[in-house]
C-alpha cells in the first residue's frame, strides 16, 4: 500500500508540473484553487516532486507562494489549525507535507526560473527573507535560504542564447533578485539567521558591484542591474567575464550595502567569507595594477588601486562590525574591540598568492575560490559568533588588517620592479638561496619589520602606496565609528 501511494504521488507531481510548464495547460487560476481547496494536497505533490527532481512553471508556484503565504499572514498557525494529510506513503518528508509552503520552497528549488520566479518580486523576498515566525516553522529557514542561493549565486554567471532578451534571461534575473535581497535586508534591518551565509555569498559574487556602491554611494532609482556588456563596462578594467565575474551585476546604494552587512556582522561564517573574498579581490587587483605601472611606465596605478582597496576593507569592517553591535552578547565591548574580531578574518588567506603572473596568464577565478570557501564554512562553521577573538590585541586587530593589505600591494610592488633600492634592501632573504622571501612564507616578526620599514623613505612608489592605504584605511573607519 505504501509503495502505491508513493509511486501515485509522484507520478500525479510529475504531471502537475509538466502541465504547470506548459503555456495554457492549466486554467488561469488552477494554483490559486489547488492552494486554497486542499492545501494538505498541494503540499504532498510539492513535496514529492522535489524529491523526483521535477521542474514545476515559475508562474505556477508563484501564484501559489502568494496564495499560501497570505492564508499564512491571516493565521500563522493555519497550518496546525487545519486537518492536513500527516501521513502519507513513506512519509519521505513530514515537514513538507505537513508545512506546504515549506514542501512549495522545497520544489521551487529544483530550476533557476521556478526559483528565480517565486523570489522575483517585492512582496515574497521580504517575507521569506525577514519574518522570523516564518523562518521558525521546522526546515523552512534551510528551505529559503537554498532558494536564495538557488535563484541568485547558483547561476550568475550563466550565458544565456544571442535570442533570450538580457532582462529575461537567467544571469540578469539573478542580479536583480540580488540587488532585491540586498535592499530587502537593509530596508528590514534584519534576516534569518539560515539566509546570513547567502547574503555574505551575493556580496562576494557581485563584490565589484558592491565596491562602486562604496566609491559613489548612489544608485539610479528604479535600477536593480548593471549590464556590464554595455558601454560602460565593468566598475574597474580588472574585472571582466574572463575572470570569472557576472556579465550583469547588482546595482545597490551604498547605504544598503552598510545596512544589510550589519544584518549580517554577527554570523562568523558570513564574517570569514566576506573577509577572505574581500582580501584576495585585493590582492588580485592590486597586481593587475603593479603591472601595469611596469608595461606602461607609470607609478600611479597601484597607489591607486591599493587606497580604494584600503577604502573597501576598512568600510566593510567597521559596517560587520556594526552589525556584530547590535547582536552583541557582551554589551559592555568597545567598538574598537569589535572591529578588532571582525578585522581579524581579513587577514586571510596568506597563501592565496596572485601576484607575479601576466596579465594574459590564466589566474585563480575569485569568484570559485570563494564559492568553495562557501561550501566549506556552511559545512562546518557554526556561524556564532566568538565573543573572545581578537578582544585582547582591539587596537592590533585593525592595524593588522590594514598592514596585512600593505604587504600585498609590497609584494605587487617588488615583483613588478618597483621598490626603491632602500626598499629592497628591507626585504628579508631567504639564507640558503638569497631570494626574497615571499609575504606568506614569512614570520609574523619578519611581515612587522616589513609592514613599518618598507616605503618609509619619502618619494618612493612604496611610500606613495602606503600612504595611500593608511589614509583610505583610518579615515574611513573613523568616519563611521
Amino acid at each position: 500500500m505504501i509503495e502505491v501511494q508513493n509511486a501515485t504521488a509522484t507520478g500525479l507531481a510529475r504531471l502537475l508540473a509538466a502541465a504547470s510548464r506548459a503555456p495554457d495547460r492549466l486554467p488561469a487560476d488552477f494554483a490559486e484553487k489547488l492552494v486554497t481547496t486542499d492545501p494538505g494536497a498541494a503540499g504532498v505533490l510539492f513535496t514529492y516532486g522535489d524529491l523526483a527532481r521535477v521542474p514545476f512553471g515559475g508562474r505556477f508556484l508563484h501564484r501559489a507562494a502568494t496564495v499560501l503565504t497570505a492564508t499564512e499572514r491571516k493565521d500563522p498557525n493555519c497550518w496546525e489549525t487545519r486537518s492536513l494529510t500527516t501521513a502519507f506513503g513513506d512519509g519521505p518528508d513530514s515537514t513538507g507535507l505537513r508545512d506546504p509552503v515549506r514542501g512549495l520552497l522545497r520544489a521551487a528549488e529544483n530550476s533557476p526560473e521556478s526559483a528565480q520566479a517565486v523570489l522575483g518580486d517585492s512582496d515574497l523576498p521580504k517575507y521569506f527573507l525577514t519574518d522570523q515566525e516564518s523562518a521558525a516553522r521546522p526546515g523552512r529557514g534551510r528551505a529559503v535560504a537554498e532558494l536564495l542561493t538557488e535563484a541568485t549565486v547558483n547561476h550568475a554567471r550563466d550565458t544565456h542564447p544571442a535570442t533570450t532578451p538580457k532582462e529575461q534571461s537567467i544571469p540578469w534575473n539573478a542580479a536583480k533578485i540580488s540587488s532585491l535581497a540586498i535592499h530587502t535586508t537593509a530596508d528590514a534591518g534584519k534576516i534569518i539567521p539560515e539566509a546570513r551565509l547567502p547574503l555574505a555569498q551575493i556580496f562576494s559574487m557581485y563584490l565589484p558591484d558592491i565596491e562602486k556602491s562604496y566609491r559613489i554611494g548612489t544608485a539610479p532609482e528604479n535600477v536593480d542591474v548593471q549590464d556590464h556588456t554595455g558601454k560602460r563596462g565593468y566598475p574597474n578594467p580588472y574585472v571582466t567575464v574572463k575572470e570569472g565575474w557576472p556579465r550583469y551585476g547588482a546595482l545597490v546604494r551604498r547605504g544598503d550595502s552598510r545596512r544589510a552587512l550589519n544584518a549580517i556582522g554577527s554570523d562568523g561564517a558570513s564574517r570569514k567569507l566576506i573577509g577572505r573574498t574581500v582580501m584576495a579581490y585585493s590582492a588580485y587587483r592590486m597586481d593587475q595594477a603593479a603591472l601595469e605601472d611596469k608595461t606602461n611606465g607609470t607609478k600611479d596605478r597601484l597607489p591607486s588601486v591599493a587606497a580604494d582597496s584600503a577604502y573597501l576593507t576598512g568600510a566593510m569592517i567597521s559596517d560587520l562590525a556594526d552589525g556584530d553591535i547590535s547582536d552583541a552578547k557582551n554589551l559592555d565591548e568597545t567598538r574598537e574591540k569589535k572591529q578588532a574580531k571582525v578585522a581579524s578574518v581579513f587577514l586571510t588567506p596568506l597563501d592565496f598568492t596572485v601576484v607575479g603572473k601576466a596579465l594574459d596568464a590564466p589566474y585563480p577565478i575569485i569568484t570559485d575560490f570563494f564559492l568553495s570557501e562557501a561550501k566549506n564554512l556552511a559545512a562546518g562553521d557554526s556561524g556564532k559568533p566568538n565573543e573572545q577573538i581578537a578582544i585582547d590585541r582591539s587596537n592590533d586587530g585593525m592595524d593588522a588588517a590594514k598592514d596585512r593589505l600593505t604587504l600585498q600591494a609590497f609584494e605587487s610592488a617588488r615583483i613588478h620592479g618597483h621598490l626603491s633600492p632602500t626598499d629592497r634592501e628591507q626585504w628579508p632573504q631567504d639564507p640558503k638561496t638569497g631570494a626574497p622571501v615571499p609575504v606568506n612564507e614569512m614570520t609574523e616578526t619578519q611581515r612587522g619589520n616589513l609592514a613599518s620599514d618598507v616605503g618609509s623613505e619619502i618619494g618612493t612608489y612604496a611610500e606613495k602606496v602606503r600612504q595611500g592605504v593608511e589614509t583610505k584605511f583610518r579615515a574611513n573607519v573613523i568616519s563611521y565609528r
